[in-house]
């Protein structure tokens, strides 16, 4: 009979937590939960008996995603010239007639591509950090990279379990290299809002999204720079494809909290709902409607400034989704934007929208926020607007 596993209680050393929080702040959610994770793994912390090629996974997966985040505005990355270009281009021609499937196609020509070895590359990302290239941060994350691939080693006669060892030999380590990185980057972060603006500025919006979302960690600083410097309609149906209009990650370092301004997108959805242009007002629509079922208060809130700000023959279509963020179980700490969207509800036609006008006025007269009534009670009396009483009535104004 097996024996009883015993789980480790977990938790981040100090400077770990201090490390994940600058991580979240300067690189992103999905960075800063993967050191997170590792961590995990590196301490034994769970009932994985075999935990060891898994972390090793962890390792090289961060590896992997900061090298790729740096490459580009640390000029880490191999540029493909003219000749190589053409080079590339007869070698897939010459596979295609020889009959090769896509994915072999594809992998070949990846394989083709000017790179730079994982050593040159770190010592570049380094150098560009401010940091030696022979320097023992250099070294760590050299060392780092030759020798992950020994944690996956099989074996049928000996344990696989995170140990001292391991911990000595890849997390203290990698702990060095994410804390020194970090704490360099945060002093040179321009350089990845430069490389935001080069992206806002291209003219093909497709390849620029595309770029945006492979390149562009999801820090908050880095979103909002992309999304505030947008001023047309149409990235609306590239960021769309790419998924860029979504609900937000869950930010690492809060924990259970919930923090607020975390939607980029929603500036951006806003200024577009003010558009001439229908088409690009309907992309707002169709973007609202994607994120419908989030619970998150940045989409309550944004959402329902966005439908304020949509012409009311086309906001009160959604009004099923303004209900729905402002029911008991789902509401926010924030006003302003309902009172608005009483304007909205109760200049919609009168006879097709009455079902607004019905929602909102029940919404206003909810016992359990009486100032937010009184609010949207002295609006509904607001020159040239009417209102409607829980019942679908006309009443008179003030």
């Amino acid at each position: 009979m097996l024996e009883a596993v015993s789980v480790k209680v977990f938790d981040l050393t100090p400077e770990q937590r201090d490390t994940v929080a600058l991580l979240d702040r300067l690189l992103g959610t999905a960075i800063a939960d993967r050191y997170t994770d590792f961590c995990r793994l590196s301490a034994g912390a769970g009932e994985l008996r075999v935990a060891r090629p898994i972390a090793a996974h962890a390792l090289r997966e961060l590896d992997s995603l900061l090298r790729h985040v740096l490459e580009v505005p640390m000029d880490a990355k191999a540029a493909e010239d003219q000749k190589t270009a053409e080079l590339i281009e007869k070698a897939q021609q010459s596979l295609i007639e020889q009959g090769f499937d896509e994915p072999t196609i594809q992998r070949a020509t990846k394989a083709l591509k000017p790179r730079f070895s994982h050593k040159n590359q770190i010592r570049k990302i380094v150098t560009h950090l401010g940091l030696a290239p022979d320097g023992d941060v250099a070294k760590c994350w050299i060392a780092l990279c030759d020798s992950a691939g020994k944690a996956y080693q099989r074996s049928f006669h000996h344990s696989l379990a995170v140990d001292d060892e391991f911990r000595t030999q890849y997390q203290q380590p990698l702990d060095t290299v994410i804390r020194a990185v970090a704490v360099a980057l945060e002093g040179r972060y321009v350089v990845l809002m430069r490389r935001v603006e080069e992206l806002a500025a291209l003219p093909n919006r497709s390849e620029a999204v595309a770029l945006f979302a492979g390149e562009i960690p999801g820090a908050l600083p880095l979103q909002k720079h992309f999304f505030e410097r947008l001023q047309s309609g149409h990235w609306l149906p590239h960021l769309a494809r790419a998924r860029l209009l979504g609900e937000p990650l869950a930010d690492s370092a809060s924990g259970d909290e919930m923090r607020f301004r975390q939607w980029p997108a929603g500036g951006f959805l806003l200024r577009m709902a003010a558009s001439d242009d229908a088409v690009m007002r309907k992309g707002v629509a169709d973007a609202l409607r994607s994120v419908a079922s989030s619970l998150h208060p940045d989409i309550h809130e944004n959402g329902l400034e966005i439908l304020a700000a949509l012409p009311a023959e086309e906001s009160a279509p959604l009004s099923d989704l303004a209900v729905g963020w402002l029911s008991r179980e789902n509401r926010s700490f924030f006003l302003q934007a309902p009172e608005n969207m009483v304007f909205w509800s109760s200049g919609a036609s009168e006879g097709n929208h009455a079902s607004a006008s019905e929602a909102y006025s029940c919404w206003a007269h909810d016992a359990s926020f009486p100032g937010a009534r009184r609010q949207i009670r002295r609006a509904r009396g607001h020159p040239g607007r009417s209102g409607h009483d829980c019942g679908g009535r006309r009443s008179a104004p003030g």
